[in-house]
């Protein structure tokens, strides 16, 4: 609200279109229904176009809403998103380091620890660089009015067990740990941009061998890169786990022959030591059990040291639904 309010008044003063979205997950029932009403209300009194996307339902039930709510959002965001607009989001200095801390503890890799980008294509975090309690602040002082999220007390999840009760207890502890978080996110973004020149003068990587030479951790970070820039805006970004990167890598170093999933809409093909980033062919549909097989043998690594046109044959349980599936 705090975003919306200095967005709207900028946006007035420098005759700047401005649109307000907002997405209704429908998982906290009358309050979700709430939430969505008192943003059109807001949007109303500031008269600026509204926006309403009601998601449809987690096809996983309960797992994984996170990555689920946001791959719908951010889908959503640039589907709106004209070529020269912006998408304004509210991250603040403390979702940064919470985000930085979450990724070192899911084993991220350099790339990874520079966080959220206040510019990153359409997408730009205004408040990037201010605390939390500055923007409430801000907010008593103005008489913004706001909603809060039941959810963001529940320990529940990850994020909000961090902030609740590990970054509490580290800033105790470590007075200066959220400014030290912040450094190594800072020389995670040096590192990045360092090595990102030195690919550009030494060459990218050709064949197994360069990749053997490169060793994993570089070779992750052009990796990342390489799909930063496939990107390009033209999709939601998901960010690899290291164990997928890993799979990658071992393929490229074997000279394998093989794809791998990324997410719903991106996947990339690995053949003889040289890898593309592809956006996935919707008309091929693999079986739900399937695509969980898939997951399991790119988790382990397995599907990386298959040869072209290699055919599994997976005995399921009895009344369970088969397909023939290549990889």
């Amino acid at each position: 609200m705090v975003l919306l309010t200095l967005a709207s008044d900028y946006a007035k003063r420098h005759d700047q279109p401005v649109a307000v979205v907002h997405v209704n997950y429908g998982l906290r029932g009358e309050e979700s229904n709430a939430d969505a009403d008192f943003v059109a209300e807001a949007a109303a009194r500031l008269a600026l176009p509204f926006h309403l996307l009601k998601a449809p339902a987690n096809p996983k039930g309960g797992v994984g809403i996170q990555s689920w709510a946001r791959q719908i959002r951010y889908d959503w965001f640039h589907s709106l998103a004209g070529p020269n607009d912006k998408i304004l989001l509210a991250h603040h200095r403390d979702d940064l380091i919470e985000t930085i801390l979450m990724r070192i503890m899911r084993g991220s890799s350099l790339h990874g620890l520079m966080g959220m980008k206040r510019c990153d294509g359409k997408l730009f975090r205004p408040l990037l660089d201010c605390p939390r309690s500055l923007i409430e602040e801000f907010a008593r002082a103005e008489g913004i009015p706001y909603r809060e999220d039941s959810s963001n007390a529940k320990l529940d999840y990850s994020r909000n067990r961090l902030r609740h009760s590990i970054l509490p207890e580290l800033k105790a502890m470590f007075p200066g740990a959220g400014q030290n978080i912040l450094e190594l996110a800072r020389s995670g973004q040096a590192w990045s941009d360092y090595f990102r020149r030195s690919i550009g003068v030494a060459g990218e990587p050709q064949c197994p061998s360069d990749w053997k030479d490169l060793g994993f951790y570089p070779s992750a970070q052009f990796i990342v890169s390489e799909l930063d820039r496939f990107l390009n805006d033209s999709l939601s970004a998901t960010k690899p786990s290291r164990h997928w990167l890993q799979a990658l890598y071992e393929a490229l170093v074997s000279g394998a022959h093989t794809i791998f999933e990324l997410d719903t809409q991106t996947e990339v093909k690995v053949s003889g030591g040289q890898f593309e980033f592809r956006r996935k062919d919707r008309r091929i549909m693999p079986s739900a059990r399937w695509s969980q097989y898939e997951r399991e043998l790119t988790k382990s690594g397995l599907i990386s040291r298959l040869s072209p046109g290699t055919t599994l044959d997976a005995q399921l349980d009895e009344g369970s639904e088969m397909q023939d599936n290549k990889i």
